[in-house]
């Protein structure tokens, strides 16, 4: 009997799966069917519609950029909403207002009645801004907890400890803030205080999770172990939990190297929170670590079905089932409950793609394209939840290196990858000084760039083409103008330096970059080069000297 493996018979599959309410296999299908034939619209719209059911709104949304990246104009109504849609999901309204406003622009269906309605959508009542500030059982603090909250998560400890202590005893709010205040004087070496925010909470609210739960790793910080395990315990006990307080009681359990405990907090998770990446990564962890070895791994492949670019727990999910196989000769993996791979085999990833990154181009291409098949660029993305923003550099600059195009292209699509790393990766690409076209998302807006290659001559080439790249990365993601604007000028300054030989002014391309700015007329980082110098890291008097060239006859 012959399998059909058509992507007539993956998308029939899929549909079926989807309107059974099986997402995980209908994303399974869908997958399948893009690895083996392409994306096209239907196929990104599947996996949009499949993820916004499962609750995974960012997901849904960087597969609608992916559709937009090679839509149809009649498309666009489509795309538009399932932006719209899924930005209010996540909660951001602004970002959801935008995407409606191009809906209602470009969908001719959209009756009077229907454009009411969504801008009633977004209608706030004014008396919302009305606020009390006294009493403190009255008083709305929420601004300080959200803005210690944001200073907590940037690293500045001692910024998010002062603006949380400006939270009053009393108020909705404090609890919440003096746990954050907790973790702050932890982060800065200061547990004892730490220690003393949270036994007074305690004893204020015996069952306050999130209090038990920082008192445990403060314990644990201070290596106070048995006290930390106690603590665990007896979170465990507790009943009538959140989800949200399930999982915390469930990672302190994985703290404290409590595997089975731990297990049973995440399956409870499991009803609420199925599809949650966390939650799927720390149950193959304390699964394995309880020698339940079959639920590590439905647990890792569930996870690598929702999260196609999961590169650690695909890492670990072929460790052991090479283990398996062969335990005789393969190594036992080991895992723990940090989302990373082995110290060793970091370093051996890191040490290939430096290589990778001095090969000559040919060669680049070659060694890149096995880097990319056995998922290193994808790594550098994952390891730590994405937080490694180092290993995210070197994953750019080689991949762009190995000409490892359609990874970029990806990258600069997630609407979850650093805004800075997409400019420096278009710098890469402007670089090259060829002709291409790039979509990006910028600011959670989708641009379609068109990169042009400046023609000047040999002389000088590189310092004026790394001056080009350095301006078009930053500005011509505002506007399309502005592209033409700078490579015309790019153009003009060196017909300038090529008449009057001036070629000692092009020594330095940061001076050269502010200078193409200035003269186009931009004024977004600056009027002059006192003001505009630092966001090219240029030289004031370097860049009024190249200016003065340009400018006088």
């Amino acid at each position: 009997m012959k399998i059909d493996f058509s992507k007539s018979r993956f998308r029939e599959r899929a549909v079926k799966y989807y309107d059974e309410g099986n997402y995980l296999s209908a994303l399974r299908f869908a997958y399948k069917e893009i690895n083996l034939y392409g994306g096209d619209g239907d196929a990104y719209m599947m996996i949009s519609d499949i993820y916004e059911n499962m609750e995974l709104y960012s997901s849904a949304v960087n597969c609608w950029f992916r559709f937009m990246d090679n839509c149809m104009g009649e498309d666009l109504p489509d795309i538009y909403e399932g932006l719209a849609i899924n930005y209010l999901n996540m909660g951001n309204e602004a970002q959801s207002a935008f995407y409606y406003n191009k809906l209602m622009d470009t969908d001719n269906t959209l009756t009077p009645e229907n454009k009411a309605d969504i801008a009633e959508t977004f209608a706030h009542d004014k008396r919302s801004r009305f606020r009390f500030v006294y009493p403190p059982r009255f008083a709305d603090y929420s601004g300080e907890t959200e803005a210690g909250a944001r200073a907590l998560k940037n690293g500045d400890c001692k910024k998010a400890i002062s603006i949380l202590s400006k939270v009053e005893k009393g108020s909705p709010d404090y609890a919440a803030a003096r746990e954050m205040q907790a973790i702050a004087y932890m982060l800065s070496e200061n547990s004892k205080q730490a220690e003393r925010i949270c036994l007074e909470l305690v004893e204020e609210g015996p069952s306050n999770v999130q209090a038990l739960a920082t008192l445990a790793a403060v314990y644990t910080e201070q290596g106070r172990r048995d006290e930390s395990r106690e603590i665990a315990i007896r979170l465990c006990g507790l009943k009538n939990l959140t989800p949200e307080e399930v999982y915390k009681v469930a990672t302190v359990c994985c703290e404290n190297n409590l595997h089975e405990r731990a297990l049973e907090k995440f399956k409870e998770l499991e009803k609420d929170i199925p599809y949650d990446g966390n939650m799927l990564y720390f149950k193959s962890v304390a699964a394995y670590n309880s020698g339940k070895i079959e639920m590590a791994l439905d647990a890792l492949e569930t996870l690598c079905t929702i999260y196609p670019d999961a590169a650690v727990a695909e890492y670990y999910l072929k460790a052991i089932r090479r283990y398996q196989a062969h335990p005789d000769r393969e190594p036992k993996p080991q895992l723990t409950y940090f989302y990373r791979i082995p110290q060793e085999e970091r370093a051996v990833r890191c040490r290939a793609l430096l290589r990778i990154g001095k090969y000559p181009r040919a060669d680049a291409e070659l060694f890149g394209s096995l880097a990319l098949r056995e998922g290193y660029f994808r790594w550098c993305f994952d390891e730590m939840d994405g937080m490694e923003r180092d290993l995210q550099y070197l994953a750019a600059v080689t991949a762009e290196h190995a000409r490892a195009d359609g990874f970029l292209r990806e990258v600069l699509l997630d609407c979850e990858v650093s805004d800075v790393l997409k400019i420096e990766i278009l710098r890469l690409l402007y670089a090259r000084n060829e002709d291409n076209s790039f979509g990006v998302v910028i600011c959670n807006i989708y641009r379609d760039l068109h990169l042009e290659r400046v023609k000047i001559g040999p002389k000088r080439h590189k310092k004026f083409v790394e001056a080009y790249a350095k301006v078009a990365s930053k500005f011509t993601i505002i506007n399309d103008d502005y592209g033409d604007k700078i490579k015309a000028m790019t153009e003009f300054v060196y017909r300038v330096f090529l008449r009057k030989e001036c070629w000692e002014l092009a020594n330095n391309s940061d001076d050269l970059a502010c200078a193409i700015y200035l003269l186009c007329g931009l004024k977004e980082v600056g009027r002059n080069s006192k003001t505009a110098s630092p966001a090219f890291d240029a030289t004031p008097g370097a860049v009024d000297r190249i200016m003065a060239a340009v400018l006088s006859k």
